[in-house]
């Protein structure tokens, strides 16, 4: 792609199954301008012998490390598991909690749990922060194709559908979307269509 080009790329959506900090930041070329970033963990993708076991259990380390794009305006992680494969909820349950806390101000939570040494934000390059947004952050269940993928774990059997629940963090530079929205002519992150959706 071209560095003219490459100034109007607007929303990096990639799926991902090994965690480790390459794979978050393969996209990041100097010339690509993302606006909007989103990242879906896919845990019924690995296989038993992937790294992904034990690379999910840094992966707040991993993201709170990541320097995003001066351009970026949003970060979505999402957690995307699917209900007949239901091994991995609780580690990926675990490292949503932490990283929503990634941006958490230093307080008192609602539970009466006191924060602190918490990193500000994802950080960009030039060292602003994207800060977490509780009200873009979201607990969806959707209804999609269940056959196998590339990857996919021995767990799965193929199925003609099968429910997903996946869970959103957001973090947002703190400026009105349509400035940085003006480009999506289709909002892949549109929750309109799902079966329920609640907030985190």
């Amino acid at each position: 792609m071209t560095k003219q080009c490459g100034a109007d790329v607007y929303h990096l959506h990639d799926n991902l199954v090994a965690l480790n900090p390459r794979n978050f930041t393969k996209f990041f070329l100097s010339h690509l301008k993302w606006k909007r970033v989103t990242w879906t963990i896919c845990a019924y993708l690995w296989p038993p012998i992937l790294a992904g076991y034990r690379e999910i259990d840094r992966l707040s380390e991993t993201l709170a490390g990541i320097e995003l794009p001066v351009s970026c305006q949003e970060v979505n992680l999402e957690f995307e598991i699917r209900e007949d494969v239901p091994e991995f909820r609780e580690s990926l349950q675990q490292q949503a909690d932490l990283c929503q806390k990634i941006g958490l101000v230093t307080g008192e939570g609602a539970e009466g749990q006191v924060y602190i040494d918490q990193p500000a934000g994802l950080k960009r390059r030039d060292g602003s922060i994207l800060q977490f947004d509780a009200a873009n952050s979201k607990r969806y269940t959707w209804v999609g194709s269940g056959q196998a993928r590339w990857g996919t774990s021995a767990l799965i059997r193929e199925k003609e559908t099968v429910k997903y629940r996946t869970i959103r963090l957001c973090w947002r530079a703190r400026v009105p979307r349509r400035e940085y929205m003006s480009y999506d002519c289709m909002n892949c992150l549109d929750l309109m269509n799902c079966e329920s959706v609640e907030g985190i």
